[in-house]
């Protein structure tokens, strides 16, 4: 892929030097290897029906500072649930489908429930399934892999694609074509979502998952939540049970 990356930054260097119109061969062969980039790093993303992880979480929430250990399950398309737990016991739960979402507080033996679009705004998540999914798994979303923007500097390549629901962007790394920083706007909420991602390991051969990651979620009062999370030990494609019970005894909360 050294190839790749000299005849873009020669393209890139030529095209700004002698101002070369859109029509000319130099134009159709950046474009060329500008997706050969695009199409290399969707080669090395992880492919899986399920993924079952240990994840240490540290979030911060204006003054609030909770750490502790979870759990996190996921079907493809299907579900996602993360448990949460401290000194050995689950405090919380949540599961995230394309439709719902559904959190038990089982300190204050409370449940939330409500459809994707209505709960995700309410606790500062796009509302949209496969973004989420994409956000777990480290992915780029497929949108991006179409006409996206191209621009190149010493150490990264920067991808930028704006769709009628929101503007997707992310940063490669210039030698390894892995993704150090994804994200996007919602146009319709405002909700930036901004993942920053680092320690590759190698799974399925030649797939690359990174395990630690620092999420930014920045909501439509402007208020700021950071997430940094630890992945352990991935397992792959081992199903898992995702039924949720909420207690009787437990009493439906509002956010």
């Amino acid at each position: 892929m050294n190839k790749i990356l000299g005849i873009l930054v020669g393209l890139v260097l030529f095209s700004t030097s002698c101002g070369i119109s859109k029509k000319t061969g130099y134009t159709k062969k950046y474009i060329k290897a500008s997706k050969q980039v695009i199409e290399q790093t969707f080669n090395q993303q992880v492919e899986a029906d399920w993924l079952n992880t240990r994840a240490k979480i540290n979030l911060e929430a204006g003054t609030n500072r909770l750490g502790g250990a979870g759990w996190v399950t996921l079907k493809r398309d299907s579900a996602l649930m993360i448990s949460a737990r401290k000194f050995g016991f689950e405090i919380a739960k949540i599961k995230i489908t394309p439709d719902s979402v559904i959190y038990l507080n089982r300190i204050q033996s409370e449940y939330y429930s409500e459809s994707l679009i209505k709960g995700a705004a309410s606790i500062g998540l796009p509302a949209n399934f496969n973004a989420i999914q994409e956000l777990i798994l480290g992915n780029l979303p497929s949108e991006i892999k179409e006409d996206a923007k191209l621009s190149l500097s010493r150490d990264t390549l920067r991808l930028v694609k704006e769709t009628d629901r929101q503007i997707i962007f992310s940063t490669l790394n210039s030698t390894e074509f892995t993704v150090t920083e994804m994200g996007f706007v919602d146009k319709q909420t405002g909700i930036l979502v901004q993942q920053t991602l680092s320690n590759y390991q190698t799974y399925q051969d030649s797939r690359l998952f990174a395990l630690d990651r620092n999420l930014t979620l920045k909501t439509t009062d402007d208020s700021e939540i950071k997430i940094s999370v630890s992945f352990q030990q991935p397992v792959w494609n081992n199903p898992s049970d995702l039924a949720l019970t909420i207690p009787k005894s437990y009493n439906r909360a509002e956010f």
